[in-house]
């Protein structure tokens, strides 16, 4: 009887055994991992400032004192252009008089930084190349040297 006791509680500890080893393996690894994970602060540095974050983006003019603007939606449509229906002209403007489109949501961001009485600068159009010229693309000329191919 003593035999068949120790024959059978015997497998059964040593498998406990063996799985109470492999827990412990398992739990140490993944608290290994967990402090691998955690951030520390010391190592890092401040980061540099972009300009778009304290200066404006265009290069326009700049009220005296910019903020919001008292601008609100009955003044800001006369800021869109609309243009009768046998008329050539677009709204797709490329050059704006102002950076206000007559646009804009909320309406007081609007007319808040940039002044209105303005001069553009609009750069003139490419000039027309010849039509024999070399190094043409489409309708503008290349900045590359033409270089023909010497395979054909």
């Amino acid at each position: 009887m003593q035999k068949k006791i120790s024959k059978t509680v015997m497998p059964i500890l040593f498998g406990g055994i063996i799985l109470i080893i492999f827990a412990m393996v398992y739990f140490y690894q993944l608290n290994k991992k967990g402090s691998e994970k955690k951030e520390s602060f010391t190592t890092l540095t401040p980061g540099i400032i972009p300009t778009s974050e304290t200066t404006p983006l265009l290069n326009q003019p700049v009220l005296d004192n910019p903020g919001i603007s008292t601008l609100g939606s009955s003044q800001l449509w006369k800021f869109y252009p609309v243009y009768p229906a046998p008329s050539t002209q677009s709204n797709n403007i490329r050059y704006w008089k102002t950076p206000n489109n007559g646009k804009c949501t909320p309406p007081e961001m609007c007319g808040g930084i940039y002044s209105q009485g303005s001069d553009l600068t609009i750069p003139p159009p490419p000039t027309t190349p010849d039509i024999n010229a070399k190094g043409r693309v489409n309708f503008y000329e290349s900045h590359e040297p033409y270089e023909p191919y010497s395979d054909c």
